[in-house]
This record gives C-alpha cells, structure tokens and sequence, in this order.
C-alpha cells in the first residue's frame, strides 16, 4: 500500500505517555495514523473442569490475558534527512530505559467525538528502522509498526474522578456495627452515590482522610465490600488508601506503612466499584463514611477513581 493508493486513514489521535507524563504524538502534524490491531476485547482464558464421566467440560470463571496493540504510523519527510531525526526521535520517545523504577507508560486515543482513552503499554517490537521503499514512499518518509505490550489490558479514562464527601460530625450514636463502638462527639456518617459508566469495574480507586478520625470505616453498600481501619488519625496526618489490581497500599504523609490496620484484608483487596449489570441497573454505587473524632474544619475524606473499559470503544 503506498500513500497514493490507499486513502484509508485514521483521524484519530494517538500519543505515547512516556513514564513521565510526557506526550509523544503517533499523530498530528507531519505524523499520519494508519492503523492499530488489538484495541478491542483483550484476550481471554477460560477456567474450567470436567466430572469423571463427563463428556465436554464446565466453565467456571474467565481471566483476562495481556494484550498487544500494533500501531502503524507514517510520518512525512521532506529531506532525507528527515527520515534520520524522525527515526531518532521515535526510539528515543519510546525507549525502555527512560524509567529506572518500572514506572509504565501509555497509549492515549482520543476519538473523533473528543473522547479520551489510555492503556498501560511497553514498547515490545519495533520500530525496526527498515527502509523498505514501498509504493509512492520517498526516501525521507518514515514508515513504522510499533507493537506494545499492555500487561494491564483494560482501557480507562485518563481523568480522575472526585469525590469529597460531607464532613459534618454529630454527637449521635451511629447505627452500624463496628469491631469497636463508635460513641461521643464528632461522629461522621456521609453518603455518596457514584454513577460508574465503566464497562469494566472500578479497581484504580485513591482515598484520602486527612484526620482527627478514629477507626474510619469506607464501605460499598452497593457490593457490600468495606475497609475497615482500626486507627486514629490524628490532626493534620493525611492517609492514602490506594487500591490497584497490581497492588494495593495504605501509608500516611510521613511513609509509614499501614496495612497492618486493616480489619478484613480479604474485603481490601476486593474493594471495587461495580459495573452495571453487575449488581447494580446503572452503575450506582453508594459509598458510605464512617468514623468518629471528626472536626468539621479539619477533617477531610476524599474518594477518587478512575473509569475502566474492557474496550477502546466505550462512550
């Protein structure tokens, strides 16, 4: 296929996010898009098992598999010269060695309705710095198919959703159940509900408690899937709960690790925002705080996440 025969390009726009937040753009400018492979449904294995005298086999659960995606670019010379620094600023873009703490990098797409999607991705082949000459190609036009790997294979969008919940303490008994009574003053119990459109559940979740808070208590009245600290936060200490499916930590400002604290680990690291259709019609998800000790100009509880799909082409 050269230029001339085939006008089937893509208008999206594509960026590699290099471990430092830097954008690296596949498209835009001189920089043609012209084809990408694996956006879709990521690979998937099925677990299963058979009965002595059964004949076929019983699925039981699925796992999602690492996806690759192939990007083919075309980038526009006018010298051949061109074709050199193109070449060098392409590798030195995407080279693996620009993070020393495994940091990752992404593939950002914005769609032609402006809709932003990014992807976890390492390069793994190319760009191979052939030149083939197809076609109507000159020397100086740059021409490469970038393959990386997504060891995460859901898509997500890049911008963080907020919440900040309620702070206003009471001197009433609280109606829940906790390992330790919740009694005095200062006591916080404040709802949220979170609309969650992803197609893929919510597991990339931050929260943020700064205190004075005793024993505060986060939970899904959705799933019912809670977490549960037995800790007080005192005055101006910050924790940050940060829940990923690749590993989820709980620290506070001074680095201190406190995941000795939590009452149900098992329920930590299951904590997630449902999806719709799974266990919920919309997506709904009501998000409960509870805690005691609590000054309405000091502390703060902040719920952040991101929205996941299993597919580029979510809305």
């Amino acid at each position: 296929m050269s230029m001339t025969d085939d006008q089937k390009l893509l208008i999206e726009y594509a960026y590699y996010k290099d471990p430092n937040g830097v954008l690296y753009p596949l498209f835009g400018g001189t920089k043609t898009l012209m084809s990408w492979e694996g956006a879709g449904l990521p690979p998937i294995d099925y677990l299963s098992d058979r009965g002595p005298n059964q004949h076929g086999r019983t699925v039981r659960g699925y796992r999602f598999r690492e996806r690759r995606i192939t990007i083919e670019l075309y980038n526009k010379g006018c010298r051949r010269s061109d074709f050199w620094a193109n070449q060098n600023e392409l590798i030195d873009a995407i080279r693996p060695n620009r993070s020393s703490t495994n940091a990752k990098s992404y593939l950002l797409i914005i769609s032609p309705d402006n809709i932003e999607r990014e992807i976890e991705a390492r390069i793994e082949r190319g760009p191979r710095g052939d030149w083939i000459g197809e076609g109507s190609q000159v020397p100086s036009d740059l021409r490469e198919r970038l393959t990386f790997l997504s060891g995460d294979p859901f898509w997500r969008d890049p911008n963080q959703n907020t919440e900040t919940f309620t702070i206003s303490p009471t001197g009433a008994c609280l109606p829940t159940c906790l390992p330790i009574c919740l009694g005095g003053s200062g006591l916080i119990n404040s709802s949220v509900d979170i609309a969650y459109t992803g197609t893929w559940q919510g597991d990339q979740i931050e929260i943020e408690i700064t205190g004075p808070a005793v024993n505060p208590l986060i939970r899904n009245d959705t799933n019912g899937l809670e977490i549960q600290l037995n800790y007080t936060v005192s005055t101006g200490e910050k924790i940050t709960i940060i829940i990923d499916p690749e590993k989820s930590t709980i620290t506070n400002n001074s680095g201190t690790d406190l995941i000795g604290t939590v009452q149900d680990i098992a329920d930590f690291n299951d904590f997630i925002l449902s999806t719709a259709g799974d266990l919920t019609s919309d997506g709904t998800n009501t998000i409960t705080v509870i805690t005691s000790g609590g000054d309405q100009t000091q502390t703060s509880i902040i719920f952040k996440y991101y929205t996941r799909d299993i597919t580029l082409y979510g809305a």
